[in-house]
């Protein structure tokens, strides 16, 4: 749908509709309306011709978020940045990898790094029955980041996520996109792909 379609599809015909037949209706009567009367019927014949829909975000302003859910708190990440969404399965741990390093996985004959972003967010970091694999990556899968749950896809104009909040800090802070205004925390996924520290030498 391009945005004209949208544009229509926003306008409410029916309502116009049913003015201008309130319009015509009192056209018809209109050797028994006063002077004032008559005015009223034109003011609202302008208005109703000047009246425009809202307009449509373009496609910048807008980002499609998959929301998850660390524990209770709830994040969010763009879509565009999402490989795809995994069951886990068995984690094997890395013996001398970073805290954040929850393990790694075989997914479809691949090896797949799986990070714990909640060390970075005062989380606690417990692995439970029903956890997820969020896959990050673009033309391939980069690495994993375990979740609790997956919720749903939604859409925000970017207008809506504000800077983070000066209480966090740190790395953090580093792979925050915003905050919204109830509180949703936005993770900044090109920061998470391109963040060196989040990468493993394989020769280590």
């Amino acid at each position: 749908m391009n945005r004209d379609d949208a544009r229509r599809k926003a306008f409410d015909w029916e309502s116009v509709k049913q003015r201008f037949n309130r319009l015509a209706e009192a056209a018809v009567r209109g050797e028994e309306l006063s002077d004032e009367q008559a005015e009223a019927v034109m003011i609202e014949r302008a208005r109703s011709l000047a009246r425009v829909p809202d307009p449509v975000p373009d496609s910048d302003e807008i980002l499609e978020l998959m929301i998850i859910y660390f524990e209770a708190e709830r994040f969010a990440i763009e879509t565009k940045f999402i490989h795809e969404v995994y069951r886990v399965g068995a984690l094997t741990p890395v013996p001398g990898g970073p805290p954040f390093l929850a393990g790694v996985t075989n997914m479809r004959g691949a090896v797949l790094a799986v990070l714990d972003l909640r060390i970075f967010f005062g989380i606690p970091s417990e692995r439970k029955s029903q956890s997820q694999i969020v896959v990050l990556g673009d033309q391939r899968p980069e690495y994993g980041i375990l979740v609790d749950e997956v919720r749903e896809v939604t859409t925000l104009r970017i207008d809506d996520v504000a800077e983070a909040p000066g209480s966090i800090h740190g790395a953090s802070r580093d792979y925050l996109l915003g905050v919204t205004a109830d509180a949703m925390l936005v993770l900044d996924g090109e920061k998470l792909l391109t963040d060196e520290r989040l990468y493993m030498d394989e020769r280590e």
